[in-house]
């Protein structure tokens, strides 16, 4: 998936080293990975930190939830506690909902078919617990909801400086409405978070250190 969204960018933007890049070269630089900027909407983020690997890369959405550009990160871990947890905003649990509605109206006696059809976002919402706790504000519920198999897992997970990254992103670029969904799953961790141009590259940093302190809260 990487790799086709790379070379998709390679075809559509080929300005190398572009000023956008600056930022995100120098948080990569600090956590010993590697950057490459492609364009103005497209770089890629490779490499270990310690005993988590790091893929990135922003290019096509290849989820119809996200319009436009997308930022794809993945963390492995290297250990699975077995948990499962899915946050997204909640704009975007409606627009899952609606498409799950869909789906279900559609349904038919081929069980088998129809599996293969729900697509995992919607497996998700329909088959965990949206939970919550005490201890973040009124506005991150307001804003988020959390799907899991582990409530407890969840929220140790999301302790108060994840719930601070979540609502406190850089001016003018992710808002109540940006579509954005993070997962933990059999030791792997992903991101994706619609980037609208022109891009901005402080939002992508906070994406990313995001991603890397909720890996370091699954360790």
């Amino acid at each position: 998936m990487f790799d086709r969204a790379r070379h998709a960018l390679q075809r559509l933007v080929g300005a190398p080293d572009a000023p956008s890049g600056a930022p995100l070269t120098q948080w990569c630089r600090q956590h010993g990975l590697s950057f490459s900027q492609q364009g103005p909407m497209a770089f890629a983020v490779n490499g270990a930190e310690g005993a988590r690997i790091w893929r990135a890369a922003c290019g096509p959405s290849t989820r119809g939830y996200i319009r436009g550009h997308e930022l794809l990160a993945r963390v492995h871990l290297g250990r699975d506690d077995g948990a499962l947890i899915v946050l997204m905003n909640r704009p975007l649990r409606h627009d899952i909902e609606a498409v799950a509605h869909t789906l279900f109206a559609r349904a038919t006696d081929d069980l088998q078919t129809m599996a293969q059809e729900v697509p995992e976002e919607v497996r998700w919402i329909s088959s965990l617990r949206d939970t919550g706790w005490q201890g973040p504000p009124a506005d991150f519920w307001t804003r988020h909801a959390v799907f899991t198999d582990d409530p407890s897992a969840a929220r140790r997970w999301l302790d108060d400086e994840a719930v601070d990254r979540l609502l406190a992103w850089p001016p003018g670029g992710v808002t109540a409405q940006t579509p954005m969904l993070i997962t933990r799953q059999r030791g792997r961790l992903q991101l994706r978070l619609q980037m609208d141009p022109p891009a901005d590259p402080d939002t992508a940093v906070h994406a990313l250190d995001l991603l890397r302190h909720l890996a370091g809260q699954a360790t």
